[in-house]
């Protein structure tokens, strides 16, 4: 038996693992759900059969990066209040009794401008 940390909170062996957490697991039977854990030292022995066989991890990929959307910014085409939404245009649009089809989109190089 080795110590095998979890990497995702999992249910196997009748039991529930916790992701991070150290397990100290039969070797054979962690060894078949590598998703789920891996050794704690990365270049660890592990008796699978007779002989010995060396278990080297590799680092795990890196994460893809996320970008976030552009904020979109709203400008009223009577009298150029700036909002930050759609809704909020549509509430200044009522409030000062404008029509409700005067909104354009401001563009990035007005943006810069404005602010």
């Amino acid at each position: 038996m080795s110590k095998w940390v979890c990497l995702r909170d999992n249910f196997t062996f009748d039991r529930y693992h916790y992701e991070g957490r150290t397990y100290e697991l039969p070797d054979e039977k962690a060894a078949k759900y590598p998703k789920n854990f891996r050794l704690e030292n990365a270049t660890q022995t592990v008796m699978a059969s007779p002989d010995v066989t060396t278990v080297v991890m590799e680092p795990p990929p890196a994460e893809p990066t996320v970008e976030k959307p552009k904020k979109e910014i709203f400008k009223c085409s009577e009298c150029g209040k700036v909002v930050s939404t759609s809704k909020g245009l549509n509430l200044h649009n009522k409030l000062a009794r404008h029509s409700p089809r005067t909104k354009e989109k401001v563009d990035d190089s007005t943006k810069e401008s404005i602010n």
